[in-house]
């Protein structure tokens, strides 16, 4: 008797050993679901900015019939010519003078050209070679409507070409003369300097606009790109999340800072008995932007809109798991689903992107 008590006092302790063992089991299961979810931020972003130079436009400033003086100038002279003006500016597809001497030599017919303005002042031009520089260039080949390059014109050609394109393109540009792409041919293909020919000079301008303004994080659509203490668990777990966070004065535009609500939906997924799980985050921002239009005027304004960031999934795996010490490790890829960061002009015209 004493033996059969003995014995079922034994297996009731081994009883209790076992339900006190699975109730530390359960309590650490539950203990790791219910870690909670760390303190972090978001990456701040890069300080982007969009500094260049970008040309917006061009037009053509046409001096025509220039008349060559019957007794030429001695042969170390430049060639200079003048006749009353004034003097019409062009916008046409032709980007460089040659351009124009190619059509030319091919008899083919010139694109339409448009009057956007005109300069007060007499159609001139001045020549970059000498008198005999030029005969030895026409002497040098065979084809006709052979370029003479050409000096700056005179600064009214500028100012007047400035008024035309600014009204087209914008106030915040400059007009530059374009040396490379201008000169002067002769009417009707002439190979000769002699005295007597008639000049058409063609002055190119190009309308540029100096951009400088800062740009939103590229990388994430301006949503701003998540770093895995942001909202995360050092175990893996069961969870359905919804963080938020709001920005203040957030600079696009110096001086025009607005508040950013960014929003990060996601789920984890823990298996293999907890010690692996999948985690998905969809954040997205309110009053962000990915637009930036320059106004032509006080300079760039911003689209401020509901933006999607940059889809993110991680794989975690619970590496070491002590009564005080847990260590896990993972991948996180960001998948490019946030939308690209466009600079535009006015008109649409796109400048970066």
């Amino acid at each position: 008797m004493v033996n059969r008590i003995a014995a079922a006092v034994a297996s009731m302790g081994c009883l209790a050993a076992l339900i006190n063992d699975s109730i530390v089991a359960d309590e650490t299961h539950v203990s790791r679901r219910r870690t909670p979810a760390m303190i972090g931020d978001f990456f701040g972003g890069s300080p982007l900015r969009f500094q260049a130079d970008r040309t917006l436009g061009s037009a053509v400033v046409v001096a025509n019939d220039l008349d060559v003086p019957l007794v030429l100038p001695s042969g170390g002279s430049l060639l200079s010519l003048t006749e009353p003006g004034p003097v019409g500016i062009f916008s046409t597809q032709l980007q460089s003078v040659q351009d124009y001497q190619a059509l030319l030599r091919a008899a083919s017919p010139l694109p339409p050209t448009f009057l956007v303005g005109n300069i007060n002042d007499n159609a001139s031009m001045t020549s970059s070679l000498t008198v005999s520089q030029i005969q030895t260039l026409f002497s040098s080949t065979a084809q006709p409507y052979d370029i003479v390059p050409i000096q700056a014109p005179p600064s009214t050609y500028t100012d007047g070409v400035q008024i035309a394109l600014a009204a087209i393109y914008g106030t915040g540009g400059r007009s530059v003369f374009n040396a490379g792409n201008s000169g002067a041919v002769i009417q009707g293909g002439i190979d000769t300097l002699s005295g007597g020919e008639d000049f058409d000079a063609l002055y190119f301008f190009d309308y540029v606009v100096r951009f400088d303004t800062a740009l939103v994080d590229a990388a994430s659509g301006g949503v701003g790109r998540t770093k895995i203490a942001e909202g995360g668990t050092v175990l893996p777990q069961d969870r359905v999340f919804m963080r938020y966070n709001f920005v203040d004065a957030v600079n696009y535009i110096e001086g025009r800072g607005l508040g950013l609500n960014r929003f990060t939906p996601g789920f984890e997924r823990a298996f293999l008995d907890g010690l692996a799980s999948f985690e998905l985050r969809a954040p997205f921002a309110t009053r962000t932007t990915t637009t930036s239009t320059y106004d032509g005027v006080s300079g760039f304004s911003n689209d401020r809109d509901v933006r999607f960031g940059n889809l993110t999934l991680y794989g975690k795996l619970l590496l070491i798991e002590r009564e005080q010490l847990a260590i896990s490790g993972g991948l996180g890829i960001a998948l490019p689903t946030a939308q690209d960061i466009r600079v535009q002009n006015f008109n649409g015209a796109p400048l970066l992107e």
